[in-house]
């Protein structure tokens, strides 16, 4: 199994080739549960002049999200936190259907 580092954690180069043993461990897995701030944006909360809430997110989540789906993986978002910015997002990805935002139980 590949060994994870420090160094390794903030890597963000694109993966080519994975490790054959957790590519056969990942094979049963069909839905990925997460959350939105610190996950799929840098964990700003950005707050307009008129209270409006904007979100920072990134491309390559986006990709790599549609990527998931299309080897049958399902992208759940669990959120606290709702929002336009946030909705808007989900739905240019496809995940808003199956997403529960607002709620902190």
């Amino acid at each position: 199994m590949a060994r994870v580092t420090e160094s390794s954690m903030f890597d963000i180069a694109p993966r080519v080739a994975f490790d054959p043993e957790l590519l056969l461990r990942a094979q049963p897995v069909r839905v990925l549960l997460l959350d939105v701030d610190g996950v799929l944006t840098p964990g700003d909360l950005l707050v307009g002049a008129e209270g409006e809430q904007l979100k920072r997110f990134s491309t390559l989540d986006g990709h790599g999200l549609k990527l998931l789906g299309s080897c049958g993986v399902r992208a759940v978002v669990v959120s606290g936190r709702d929002s336009p910015a946030l909705r808007a997002r989900l739905r240019e990805l496809g995940l808003l259907e199956h997403s529960v935002l607002g709620r902190s139980h």
